[in-house]
C-alpha cells in the first residue's frame, strides 16, 4: 500500500541490501558453522533455547543473502536445539546457579521456555518443508497462555495474539484480543488503525471469520505493517526477522497468495 516515490523506493532498497550484508557477516563471525546442535559453541554456558532462536534469525539472513548450505544448516542446528532445549528444560531463567525458585515460578518459565521453542521448530520446519505446521503454532500459543497467568507483558501479549491469527484460531484470537486489549475495542475512525498491530490482527480475524470487518479495513493494516517489514531502517522490540517472516505469512495468506518461506524472505529483504 506504499505510495513511495522512486528516490524513497531507491534508498529502502540500498538501506536492505548493506542492512543485511552487514548483519548477514556479522552472523557468520558470531556462530560456528556447525552441522548439529551437539557441535554448537555458544558463549557463556548460554542456553539452548537461545542458540536455537539465534540460529534461525541467522538462518534467515542467510537465505536472504542467497547463501542456501548456510541457511539450511543453521535450520537444522536451530531445529535440534529447539528440541533439546524442550527435553531439557534449558531456558532462560531456570539456571540451577539462580537459587531455589516457587513451583510457579518454574512453570511459567518452563511454559514460556517451551511456547518459544516450539515456535522456533515450527519455522524451522516450514523453512525446511514449505508446510507452515500451523498445528505447532497452536500448541505454542495454548503454551504461551499458560504461562501468562496473571503476569501478561506486551510482548507476550502480541505474540500470543499473532500466533492465534497466523494459526488460523480466528475466533480464539477475537476473544483473546477483546479479553487483554479493552481500551482498544472500538476502532479508530482514521486510518490511524493501521499503525496498531493488536488491532490489525483483531480486525483481519473479524474478517478471515466473517465476523465484522470490511475487508479493506482487515487488510490495511497487514499490508501496512508487511511493509515496514521488509524495511530494514525500521525496528522495535517487537520486530525481529522471525516477526517480520510472520506478518509476510499473514500478508501471503490472505492477500497475494505467497506463502512459501523462501519466497517470503526475498520479500522481507526489500532489494
Amino acid at each position: 500500500m506504499s505510495l513511495d516515490g522512486p528516490c524513497e523506493r531507491r534508498a529502502r532498497a540500498e538501506a536492505n541490501r548493506r542492512g543485511w550484508a552487514s548483519s548477514y557477516e556479522m552472523a557468520k563471525c558470531r556462530l560456528k558453522d556447525a552441522a548439529s546442535a551437539a557441535e554448537v559453541v555458544w558463549p557463556a554456558a548460554g542456553h539452548l533455547q537461545d542458540c536455537a532462536e539465534v540460529y534461525l534469525d541467522a538462518a534467515v539472513k542467510a537465505f536472504a543473502m542467497d547463501d542456501g548450505r548456510l541457511g539450511c544448516r543453521y535450520t537444522e542446528v536451530a531445529r535440534q536445539a529447539a528440541v533439546q532445549a524442550i527435553a531439557q528444560h534449558s531456558h532462560p531463567g531456570l539456571e540451577p546457579a539462580g537459587g531455589p525458585r516457587s513451583p510457579a515460578y518454574i512453570a511459567r518459565h518452563t511454559a514460556h521456555g517451551r511456547a518459544m521453542c516450539l515456535a522456533t521448530q515450527r519455522v524451522a520446519l516450514w523453512l525446511q518443508t514449505g508446510d507452515p505446521r500451523l498445528a505447532l503454532l497452536r500448541e505454542a500459543a495454548a503454551s504461551l497462555a499458560a504461562a501468562e497467568g496473571n503476569k501478561r507483558s506486551s510482548l507476550w501479549r502480541l505474540l500470543r495474539l499473532r500466533w492465534l491469527v497466523e494459526a488460523e484460531e480466528f475466533r480464539a484470537a477475537m476473544d483473546y484480543y477483546r479479553a487483554v486489549y479493552r481500551a482498544a475495542l472500538q476502532a479508530p475512525t482514521t486510518r490511524q488503525y493501521v499503525r496498531s498491530k493488536p488491532f490489525s490482527l483483531f480486525a483481519l480475524a473479524q474478517w478471515a471469520a466473517g465476523e465484522g470487518s470490511a475487508r479493506e479495513v482487515a487488510l490495511a493494516g497487514v499490508e501496512y505493517w508487511a511493509g515496514l517489514a521488509c524495511d530494514f531502517r525500521y525496528f522495535d522490540m517487537e520486530f525481529g526477522n522471525v516477526d517480520r517472516l510472520g506478518w509476510l505469512y499473514l500478508r501471503g495468506r490472505h492477500v497475494t497468495g505467497v506463502t512459501e518461506p523462501l519466497a517470503l524472505i526475498r520479500e522481507l529483504r526489500g532489494f
